[in-house]
């Protein structure tokens, strides 16, 4: 809640927690009271569950990929949990049907190409890191609207008007300029392979999204 939030942001975990608690667990959400609401195999029914399918994936990819990023881990470990993430996505969406999902491969791709670095297999990085832009550019390329054609979120409308995002110009020229100031990269900026992949996707840094 907002409540919550405002607590939180002052430093007093025990009242933000205090409003937490007074939503209800996952199973009692809104969107598990609307699906068990419907006869399961109706029309109405599957429009719930593939959009509770949807959610609950972005929901866990975040959760598995926050994991990941915060666990006292050597780096051969953190990029195995970084894959679980991946996996998901794959499970879900089919055939390249990831609409907003090419965002969060663009950064779980990314991450993995650091810990390659941390074990300086910098051929495996300069791959993730290449991956990893190109779902930027992908992202970038998605229509105003996606209708997705996946099994478990047929018709799932993901519309590119909805999404906030805090940062100017296309999704390539973020994760650009991130990378550019991110001093993690120093160590590398000036090996052939980073330059290559890096300079690989400048002409798709655009101003506007």
């Amino acid at each position: 809640s907002v409540l919550s939030g405002l607590y939180r942001e002052k430093g007093d975990i025990e009242k933000a927690i205090e409003y937490a608690n007074k939503f209800p667990p996952y199973h009692f959400s809104r969107e598990e009271g609307i699906e068990l609401t419907y006869e399961q195999g109706s029309k109405e029914w599957w429009k719930s569950v593939r959009s509770n399918v949807h959610d609950l994936t972005e929901i866990m990819t975040v959760k598995i990929r926050n994991c990941a990023v915060y666990a006292d881990l050597p780096p051969k470990e953190r990029i195995q949990q970084f894959e679980k993430a991946l996996d998901l996505l794959k499970v879900v969406y089919e055939n390249g049907d990831y609409g907003f999902a090419h965002a969060d491969l663009s950064v779980l791709n990314q991450l993995i190409a650091k810990r390659f670095i941390d074990l300086k297999d910098y051929k495996n990085a300069g791959k993730y890191l290449d991956i990893g832009l190109n779902h930027a550019k992908l992202y970038d390329e998605l229509p105003s609207v996606t209708i997705h054609t996946s099994f478990l979120v047929k018709d799932y409308r993901f519309e590119r008007s909805n999404v906030y995002s805090s940062y100017e110009g296309s999704k390539v020229k973020n994760e650009l300029d991130f990378i550019d100031k991110d001093g993690f990269y120093n160590e590398v900026r000036d090996m052939d392979w980073f330059k290559d992949v890096v300079e690989k996707y400048r002409p798709y840094a655009k101003e506007t999204k």
